[in-house]
């Protein structure tokens, strides 16, 4: 396993980047007021990732420059389970565990990669890439990055429904 990290950019608050051996290897910056879109760049491409459908459960993935549809990232229930789709690669993304938010990307019995997000902190993400796997995943940073949008995303939804229940409790 190899280990990633998104990690706040020294020069700009809006900006993360996706680091591997204190080697920067693509981008997340946040847009608008309530950061639920994001630019995602990395070897030159960019795509948009951002909130979409009736119950903003899922996200489309475009691209940056043209506005083509990249693929979806669709997340069922509470338990976040869903599948990103990036045409013709299909990926399952679920839960590993409930106590520290690991999630993992998975594609047919393959683990690609294991995802912690943080409320907060200098280091948003911590990622561990599986090596055999992961040289077949590309463009490996831009779905590094989009499952770390996600799993930022889904943090922010927990930790705001665990406050509401505490708040209502009270």
């Amino acid at each position: 396993m190899s280990e990633w990290a998104l990690r706040r950019a020294a020069e700009e608050r809006k900006r993360w980047e996706l680091v591997r051996d204190d080697v920067v290897h693509g981008a997340l910056e946040w847009e608008g007021m309530a950061r639920r879109r994001a630019v995602l760049s990395a070897g030159g491409a960019s795509w948009r990732i951002g909130r979409a459908g009736a119950m903003r459960t899922s996200f489309d993935i475009t691209d940056a420059a043209t506005g083509t549809a990249v693929g979806t990232f669709a997340v069922r229930g509470l338990r976040s389970v869903g599948t990103l789709e990036l045409p013709p690669q299909a990926y399952r993304w679920r839960r590993v565990s409930a106590l520290k938010s690991w999630r993992a990307l998975e594609r047919g019995d393959d683990e690609v990669a294991r995802f912690q997000a943080h409320g907060a902190g200098r280091e948003r993400v911590r990622i561990a890439v599986a090596d055999g796997v992961a040289a077949e995943v590309q463009p490996l940073p831009l779905v590094l990055l989009a499952c770390s949008f996600v799993a930022i995303v889904q943090k922010s939804d927990e930790d705001g429904a665990a406050a509401g229940a505490v708040a209502a409790g009270a």
